[in-house]
């Protein structure tokens, strides 16, 4: 595991804030898993920042783009995420627009 060095006045103000984190959580959380998670959120913060306000078509392409350059790890994420059933509706749809009939609910188990 990596370490990393922050000032104190940063140390301090973030053992505070966890403290407002835990009052609206209602649980008390570790240091050591409360800085990975602020960091965390951080960096996806961050991102929705840049690509957030992209309009829909420029996002399809990036995906689109990623597919070609990555794509174990891009079809390979879309094929997990429809086997997790994240995207049930999704899939019936395209089934349909196939030409095969929709699942039922008892099928998918």
């Amino acid at each position: 595991m990596k370490k990393i060095d922050i000032s104190d006045e940063l140390y301090n103000r973030t053992l505070e804030f966890k403290n407002v984190v835990e009052a609206v959580i209602d649980e008390d959380l570790e240091v050591d898993e409360f800085f990975p998670s602020i960091i965390s959120l951080g960096i996806d913060s961050m991102l929705s920042d840049l690509i957030g306000n992209l309009e829909l078509e420029i996002l399809i392409k990036s995906f689109k783009q990623l597919g070609e350059r990555y794509p174990k790890e891009v079809y390979g994420y879309i094929t997990e995420t429809m086997k997790e059933g994240a995207a049930v509706n999704e899939r019936n749809r395209l089934r349909q627009k196939m030409g095969f009939r929709p699942q039922e609910d008892n099928e998918m188990q």
